[in-house]
């Protein structure tokens, strides 16, 4: 009754991530629950995303949440390097405290942290993470203890007799695999665009696209570098001529 079986095809021995590695953060706030993080980077050569940071804290607000924020968490991500804003639960982001009346994210934005709110239907978060799980484009590494406890016992609703069956995970244990969920719903829906496009000299993609004549001229047009070829056109300009330049 997993709901990600197999996922442990896709644990591997922890290592830095390189630092031009685009960066995602997703953090689940917690109460009487854990406030959880998880960081990813993107192997986007080879297509992988590598879960390689998972943080639970008890008992701490955010001042001193931000605190392990800055020596845990993010210490060694460039501010180059963000693929998008951290996330938060979007059922959290807003939620005011009944003292200050400051919203949660209000709170994280005084220490100059900005989230933004990732509040996604759980059946199209599992969607997505199975879609890359079994695409073999994701991999976890073994210092996620948190990440990996709970994917081992994140498990559907069980059925009963009678009862109509809610295709739905039990709500339990589950605040780093939310962050894991969250992560993956920033990303490409077909796992195959995490793959960064490189072109040769002839404006060919490697992996099979070539410009256009019209396409490299648009980009001569609303492009401001100057040491660009002159461009000249073959006779009048129609729609769906081709272009040439020198």
């Amino acid at each position: 009754g997993l709901v990600f079986p197999g996922y442990d095809k896709y644990i591997i021995p922890s290592f830095d991530p390189p630092p031009e590695w685009p960066r995602l953060v997703a953090h689940d706030p917690g109460l009487s629950d854990p406030n959880a993080f998880v960081c990813a980077a993107i192997d986007k050569e080879n297509g992988v995303v590598h879960i390689y940071r998972d943080k639970q804290y008890e008992g701490m607000g955010v001042d001193k949440l931000v605190d392990r924020w800055n020596k845990e968490i993010v210490y060694d991500i460039s501010p180059y390097s963000w693929y998008t804003q951290p996330l938060m639960d979007g059922k959290m982001f807003g939620r005011r405290d009944r003292t200050s009346m400051q919203t949660l994210d209000g709170m994280w934005a005084q220490y100059g942290v900005f989230f933004k709110a990732a509040h996604i239907p759980i059946k199209d978060r599992i969607w997505r993470a199975t879609t890359y799980l079994q695409a073999s484009k994701i991999r976890i590494h073994d210092c996620c203890e948190n990440l990996l406890r709970e994917l081992k016992t994140y498990k559907w609703r069980p059925q009963k007799l009678g009862v109509i069956w809610k295709e739905e995970p039990v709500d339990k244990d589950n605040h780093s695999v939310d962050c894991f969920e969250w992560i993956l719903m920033e990303l490409p829906e077909n796992p195959a665009g995490l793959v960064l496009s490189a072109f040769s000299g002839d404006g060919t993609m490697i992996g099979g696209h070539k410009y256009t004549d019209q396409e490299l001229y648009a980009m001569h047009v609303f492009s401001d570098d100057e040491e660009r070829p002159e461009w000249t056109m073959e006779g009048d300009y129609q729609c769906g001529e081709h272009y040439q330049y020198s």
